[in-house]
């Protein structure tokens, strides 16, 4: 009778844990906004269009040539790749551009977050791991020339 009992709290206890499991379920798995990126982003419109056709803009945006971004994408983009587990992950140039859309104009996270259509907390995420990558390969390919540009009052 004891071991009956005790089989009945346990089954209980089960019942009770998945119903509070199923209280905290996610609502959606991405917001609509963020799942059409690829077709509304900033990355995937606009700065494709300025790669291709209007290099000055392209300059003011990230502070670099076309070309430039390149070869730093060519260093940076081993280590910037994630792997496809359930979904496609955010490619390197994509990581890439957001960290120095961060770093050049200052942008909030928020802002960043809006306009390439990538979740908040993602973009934060995405340019903390960017800039640990080996500090001081990074601070002299890209912050030193962006910081001499500034102080010489070049834009």
């Amino acid at each position: 009778m004891a071991a009956l009992n005790k089989r009945q709290l346990l089954l209980l206890l089960l019942l009770r844990r998945r119903k509070q499991r199923r209280k905290y379920r996610k609502i959606f798995w991405v917001r609509k906004i963020f799942a059409e990126r690829k077709h509304k982003g900033e990355f995937h419109c606009l700065v494709q269009e300025m790669k291709l056709f209007d290099h000055e803009l392209f300059f003011k945006h990230f502070r670099m040539l076309p070309s430039k971004l390149e070869e730093l994408l060519q260093w940076v983009a081993p280590k910037l790749t994630k792997s496809a587990v359930k979904r496609d992950p955010i490619g390197p140039e994509e990581r890439l551009c957001v960290t120095l859309r961060y770093v050049v104009t200052g942008d909030s996270q928020v802002t960043i977050s809006g306009s390439y259509r990538i979740n908040q907390a993602t973009v934060g995420r995405i340019i903390k791991e960017a800039l640990m990558l080996s500090g001081i390969h990074w601070s002299r390919k890209v912050f030193y020339p962006l910081l001499c540009k500034k102080i010489s009052g070049k834009k």
